[in-house]
């Protein structure tokens, strides 16, 4: 239940003296219960907006929350989750079409390191084409590299390493 001012005043509030003070009780005692009842409906109004916010965050694609969709309105990034024993070194992905793997996408993180979770994109130019297909490399400290082609990033949230020779998309 909401309460309405007007000019300053609770909507339905009889704003005269009332009974209770004209029988002597101290001032200000006269709007007590309809302070409590506002204090309710503002605290319930409150719990209301942030139930509201909890939905629209939940119906976001799980992934999604935080990030923002490229022009085409998909999300493309992908989460490197280490769960080998090993860190890793280097991350490559490219569109389907592009030949070489281009940059290593850890940069200045430089390793995933066992237990860690490291969220990757793109680089703008694959982003701008409009490409959900890539092709990644996962690079282990000991040497070890995992290949997996045709990741629809669009769609994939997470590559999960589990060991220097499995890494699977999900």
């Amino acid at each position: 239940m909401a309460a309405f001012f007007v000019l300053g005043k609770p909507a339905g509030c009889d704003c005269r003296l009332s009974s209770a003070q004209s029988e002597g009780e101290p001032p200000g005692t006269a709007h007590t219960q309809p302070r409590k009842r506002l204090n309710m409906a503002f605290k319930q109004m409150i719990l209301a907006a942030a139930a509201a916010f909890a939905m629209i965050l939940s119906a976001m694609p799980a992934g999604a929350q935080g990030t923002s969709a490229d022009e085409d309105g998909q999300y493309r990034w992908i989460d490197i989750v280490n769960r080998s024993p090993v860190p890793i070194h280097y991350f490559y992905m490219t569109d389907v079409d592009t030949r070489s793997w281009g940059n290593d996408l850890l940069g200045r993180r430089g390793t995933v390191e066992p237990g860690r979770v490291v969220r990757v994109f793109p680089n703008r130019v694959q982003s701008a084409r409009g490409y959900c297909r890539f092709d990644i490399r996962v690079g282990f400290a000991n040497g070890s590299r995992v290949e997996r082609r045709q990741v629809n990033l669009c769609r994939a949230q997470a590559v999960v390493c589990t060991s220097t020779q499995s890494c699977a998309v999900r």
